[in-house]
């Protein structure tokens, strides 16, 4: 569920925040509220009950979600619990690949890469060359697999 509902709810806060900021202050509190909930779903007794990869791709994921609060809040605090570990590279590579995703609708599916991406042994980071080649948006060519690492 994480990982098709995620990659749209950027694009949801995204849009928000571009057209309706009027709802700055209550998207700023509704994103603190979650960023606290995935910080606590960090702690050692969640990790030691759930399988590393799943573990592993939910704190990037939610690595993503908070760089990308950060940008809009302007700031850099939400994502400093995801330094440890690794978390925050993992997050930066997941954004970039929703950030050079083209945000109409068309291409919402091509987010779904996010999960091929959480594959145990896979490198991710912002400064991949397959992220770093994928096209700008507005390109409507067909849209190339991603390869990491």
């Amino acid at each position: 569920m994480q990982l098709r509902s995620q990659p749209i709810g950027l694009r949801v806060a995204e849009w928000l925040w571009t057209e309706h900021p009027d709802l700055a202050a209550v998207q700023a509190d509704a994103i603190a509220v979650e960023q606290g909930e995935a910080i606590r779903a960090m702690a050692p007794q969640v990790r030691a009950r759930v399988p590393a990869r799943v573990f592993e791709a939910s704190v990037a994921m939610s690595a993503a979600m908070a760089l990308h609060s950060d940008r809009r809040l302007e700031q850099k605090l939400l994502s400093i619990p995801y330094m440890s570990g690794g978390h925050l590279e993992r997050g930066k590579a997941l954004l970039a690949i929703a950030d050079l995703t083209p945000s109409d609708p068309n291409h919402d599916k091509q987010l779904a890469i996010w999960g091929g991406l959480m594959r145990p042994g896979r490198t991710l980071s912002a400064q991949s060359d397959s992220i770093r080649k994928m096209p700008r948006p507005g390109w409507r060519s067909a849209w190339p697999k991603v390869e990491v690492g």
